[in-house]
């Protein structure tokens, strides 16, 4: 807290020392710029975390990025009963870019971006929400047998699979080991990231997608997908970030089920 009222003390004599003939938005991004810089990483709450863009299916993170992690101070943003599970994350770049959708790693848990440009706020930040689930599928479809799950002669493998963390509403006991303290009876609601693997997700009563999800496993299958309403279009009218929200189903396990690398058998597949 000392850091934020440190940082808006001067933005603030940024802002009265500013020269009469000086443009407002350079003068005072070049001079915010400047304490950032001098003092951004000093703070108590600064830390070191993974970044994994919208657009990323592997288990690769694509930069790794230091921020300023806090609770949000706006506590109508979240739900006051999972407020452990909501954090900002605040950029030492005023030009940083970044995207909702994307996923975050620190503190030995995911979490997504769920809102970004934090109003009234000095920092570049984004609002991110703990994720509680991984959705895994083979990007082709395997052969089953006795002793194992196989693409053509050779055992399935990670390099076959693409992996996604998303957030269910459940209430997570061990999000990391995917272990929950309920499941919904018969539906569930997963927000994921808009990008490829989104994409190729199929909806449809009897032979959506199927995923394998938690620990005991339980197998679900997509019912409804919504692929509008939490997404945004760019000018050339591209998804430029966002969400996808996913409808599933409980339903039965598939004896070709692949529970130990946790890919479900699809409807589709020989």
């Amino acid at each position: 807290m000392l850091g934020v009222m440190t940082l808006a003390y001067d933005a603030y004599k940024i802002k009265a020392d500013m020269p009469a003939n000086a443009t407002d938005g350079t003068y005072y991004t070049q001079n915010m710029q400047e304490v950032l810089d001098d003092s951004f990483a000093n703070a108590p709450n600064y830390k070191e975390i993974k970044r994994y863009y919208r657009t990323n299916i592997t288990n690769v993170a694509d930069e790794t990025v230091g921020v300023r992690v806090m609770k949000p101070f706006d506590v109508g943003k979240v739900d006051r009963d999972n407020s452990e599970n909501f954090c900002v994350l605040s950029f030492g770049n005023l030009n940083y870019s970044m995207e909702i959708g994307d996923i975050f790693e620190f503190d030995n848990h995911k979490w997504m971006a769920v809102e970004s440009e934090m109003h009234g706020s000095i920092y570049k930040q984004c609002l991110v929400e703990k994720c509680n689930v991984r959705l895994r599928q083979s990007t082709t479809s395997f052969k089953y047998t006795s002793s194992g799950s196989f693409i053509g002669e050779n055992p399935l493998s990670e390099n076959e699979i693409m992996t996604v963390w998303g957030i269910a509403k459940v209430k997570a006991k061990k999000p990391d080991l995917e272990q929950y303290n309920n499941y919904p009876d018969s539906q569930m609601d997963i927000r994921l990231p808009y990008n490829s693997f989104a994409t190729q997700i199929c909806y449809d009563l009897k032979k959506g997608t199927r995923f394998l999800l938690g620990s005991p496993v339980q197998a679900w299958q997509v019912c409804d997908i919504d692929n509008v309403s939490f997404t945004s279009l760019d000018t050339n009218n591209e998804v430029s970030n966002g969400y996808t929200l996913l409808k599933l189903n409980k339903v039965q396990e598939h004896f070709k089920d692949d529970t130990t690398l946790m890919v479900a058998w699809q409807p589709w597949y020989d």
